[in-house]
């Protein structure tokens, strides 16, 4: 378990790294986050996974972003999100570069990733499960 804080600290922008497959990682929501997923190189990224959870509500103004080694590059939606909400119904499913994590979401807010192709044309399955839907999307 590895925890992201800001309180105190301020804004934090990292890459994660391959050593941190099958990590849970949880993320303090009282300032910025960007987190870029490592690099998918041919043979080595199939299956690499982790979770996150809001351990703290997402602040006004303030955002948790989590995008692919190639976002903002080749925008090329390699990431498919699934968002169920707390009545363990579908609420989304979108596709993109990047997931944000707006002001408002709430506490206990999980979010799964895996790695189900790497190399260039990599591909990533998301699962958020949370109460409210609508702060948690998946754009380029």
């Amino acid at each position: 378990y590895y925890t992201i804080r800001t309180v105190g600290v301020g804004a934090w922008t990292g890459t994660l790294l391959m050593e941190w497959s099958g990590m849970m990682i949880g993320l303090d929501g009282t300032d910025d986050i960007t987190i870029k997923l490592p690099e998918m190189t041919v043979n080595n990224g199939t299956g690499w996974n982790c979770s996150f959870v809001i351990t703290h509500v997402v602040a006004s103004g303030k955002d948790i972003v989590i995008k692919t080694n190639g976002a903002s590059a080749d925008n090329s939606d390699d990431i498919t999100l699934i968002q169920v909400n707390t009545a363990a119904s579908l609420t989304s499913t979108e596709d993109g570069d990047t997931i944000t994590m707006a002001q408002g979401a709430t506490v206990g807010t999980y979010l799964e990733l895996v790695c189900i192709l790497d190399g260039s044309a990599e591909k990533w399955i998301a699962k958020c499960y949370n109460s409210d839907g609508s702060t948690v999307s998946c754009a380029n």
